[in-house]
């Protein structure tokens, strides 16, 4: 029998689960939307050196948000109950 007192719930990183996905999912979205025509003034790049360096960047912050999810999630697991042995529970 397990004692309810002293197992924990789950505790996953829901911020940086729902962050990560949100800003991944808007990357993505923008990757393939293609030309956007808005009231908001886009950035574009003037030549190639531009567009290679928004790339880069983009890819990077697209691995950046992936790791926010995998540590929200890893944040949930890591944190599993220790079930104490019933020789290290104090009697009484």
């Amino acid at each position: 029998m397990l004692n309810p007192a002293l197992v924990r719930s789950f505790n996953f990183g829901w911020g940086k689960i729902i962050f990560g996905s949100l800003m991944l999912l808007s990357s993505v979205g923008s990757h393939y939307e293609g030309e956007r025509a808005g009231p908001l003034p886009i950035l574009k790049p003037s030549n190639e050196t531009q567009a290679l360096t928004m790339k880069a960047t983009g890819i990077v912050l697209d691995f950046f948000f992936a790791y926010l999810i995998f540590r929200g999630i890893r944040e949930g697991l890591s944190r599993r109950e220790n079930i104490k042995s019933p020789e290290t529970i104090p009697s009484g």
